[in-house]
């Protein structure tokens, strides 16, 4: 009885797998004919790559301290960070900037690549190449192509700011094009776009470098420092990965989390977004680390000396930050924000928040996407 239990369970795991990967392979070969289609039509001239990344910094020996800890140890090894670089198919009159582009929590670059429709409403990529403007969109440490070290600890959000503020710098000085194979391109300026997980280290970079980032402007989506966030955030307990799905992730230490559920990123009003990207965005969800969320507290703090232009845009309705569920009601609204959000950019010359209607946490995955592409595109123009 035992035997034959061991031989069902078995033989359901070989068939979960082989309908896992064969997905998986489909979803690929669509991105990349999607790619290629890209490419023809001249939209976008992109290479893609590791990256080599030489990290030297301090981090707490027990990342469930937080950052106060007086208990440090020092993280000095290169990682290998996946990136993609892309600029207009034509010479464009914006050559002298380009934007860094980080995803959130459990994405990879590919939020600012969505595989759905051609790219023709996903891709916030392809619509800053047709507005002539470049972007370097990369995988966080530890997540999609980029370098997964053993051990979660070392993924902290100092790891990851520091891994950001030294690819502004690299693409300042010419030496990500060139390790791309592109030549030395250099841009005399560098737009952080974040969204989420992502706003959270670029304001960490303000932070903490406020003058030796090489960042002349922050647009930083999906993030406001939302106290109700930082407390529930404290409060509950990631899922390790190998708990969400084994068969991807079975191997990897509790500290490396995902989600098994989509929809909180999302607007409640499911008219705003289509049920095929959030079954896609499940598919090929991903991975971070419990220690960014351990870590939050260090951006409720006022980016002291960071004067670059800062804008914060949310949705709406996004239910991590702005709408509660419960009641119906919405809480970011836009004078009373830009009122409570000031306080944290006290030397920024020109800080903004943005509210979007209808939006929920993914801004770049509902149905008003391409109205928020405009928007930074837009931004990017004004602030640069």
């Amino acid at each position: 009885m035992h035997s034959s239990r061991c031989r069902a369970v078995g033989a359901a795991k070989m068939l979960f797998l082989a309908l896992w990967f064969a997905l998986i392979q489909s979803v690929h070969a669509t991105y990349s004919a999607i790619q290629e289609t890209t490419n023809i039509e001249s939209i976008c001239d992109c290479s893609s790559g590791m990256i080599p990344v030489p990290v030297d910094v301090e981090i707490p020996v027990d990342p469930t301290q937080g950052l106060n800890t007086t208990s440090l140890r020092r993280l000095h090894r290169v990682f290998s960070i996946f990136g993609e670089f892309c600029q207009p198919g034509t010479p464009s009159s914006n050559a002298e900037h380009v934007q860094l582009l980080l995803h959130g929590s459990t994405y990879t670059h590919q939020y600012w690549t969505f595989p759905m429709n051609g790219f023709q409403n996903y891709s916030y990529v392809a619509h800053a190449c047709r507005q002539g403007q470049s972007t370097f969109s990369y995988d966080q440490l530890g997540v999609g192509l980029s370098e997964r070290p053993v051990h979660s600890a070392d993924i902290q959000i100092p790891t990851a700011a520091q891994i950001a503020s030294l690819l502004a710098k690299g693409l300042k000085e010419g030496v990500i094009t060139s390790l791309l194979g592109r030549g030395e391109q250099r841009f005399s300026k560098v737009i952080a776009i974040g969204h989420s997980q992502g706003s959270v280290v670029f304001n960490y970079v303000a932070i903490t470098q406020p003058s030796l980032s090489g960042i002349a402007a922050m647009v930083l989506t999906g993030h406001i420092h939302d106290t109700g966030f930082l407390v529930s955030s404290s409060s509950s307990t990631p899922l390790p990965a190998r708990d969400v799905d084994p068969a991807r992730w079975g191997n990897l230490e509790p500290g490396y989390i995902s989600t098994p559920d989509r929809s909180r990123f999302y607007s409640p009003d499911n008219s705003t977004f289509s049920s095929d990207v959030l079954m896609l965005d499940g598919l090929t969800k991903d991975t971070s680390t419990a220690w960014f969320t351990r870590d939050l507290p260090a951006v409720y703090v006022p980016a002291q000396g960071f004067t670059a232009p800062v804008v914060e845009m949310v949705g709406a309705m996004d239910q991590l930050h702005c709408f509660n569920t419960t009641t119906g009601v919405e809480r970011c609204i836009e004078p009373a924000l830009q009122v409570s959000e000031a306080p944290f950019w006290p030397d920024s010359r020109n800080f903004t928040t943005i509210v979007r209607a209808g939006s929920g946490h993914d801004l770049n995955l509902d149905f008003g996407a391409s109205d928020t592409f405009q928007l930074l595109s837009t931004l990017v123009e004004e602030l640069a």
